[in-house]
């Protein structure tokens, strides 16, 4: 457990940082059309988010998680000398097929709509 540490700490410490990246980013290309007056009733739909697509991002970074951790404990079950691979290939292929099950399940979800 002790080995995997500083791979949580790295993979924490990254998305903290695209997360503070997309924020400022966001609030810039906000304050740029309030700055030059469009935003109106066109515009409105890129501040507003629904709570439907709320709960679809929810969703997905769920599977994301479910993803790694799959991929965490698959590694328990690997030999000692190939753990590290079977971890780093088992959160890869986890979290993929969480992603393609949560674009059919969002696909099917926004065709209702």
């Amino acid at each position: 457990m002790n080995d995997l540490a500083p791979v949580i700490v790295g993979v924490a410490f990254l998305v903290t940082i695209v997360l503070i990246i997309k924020t400022v980013m966001d609030s810039r290309t906000r304050h740029r059309l309030i700055e030059k007056g469009v935003v109106d009733d066109k515009l409105k739909y890129l501040f507003e988010e629904s709570p439907e697509l709320r709960v679809l991002s929810v969703l997905k970074w769920a599977f994301v998680l479910i993803g790694v951790g799959l991929g965490m404990l698959a590694s328990w079950f690997a030999p000692p000398d190939l753990t590290r691979e079977y971890m780093t290939a088992g959160m890869f292929i986890f979290t993929g097929v969480g992603l393609v099950l949560y674009y059919m399940i969002a696909r099917h979800t926004l065709k209702r709509k």
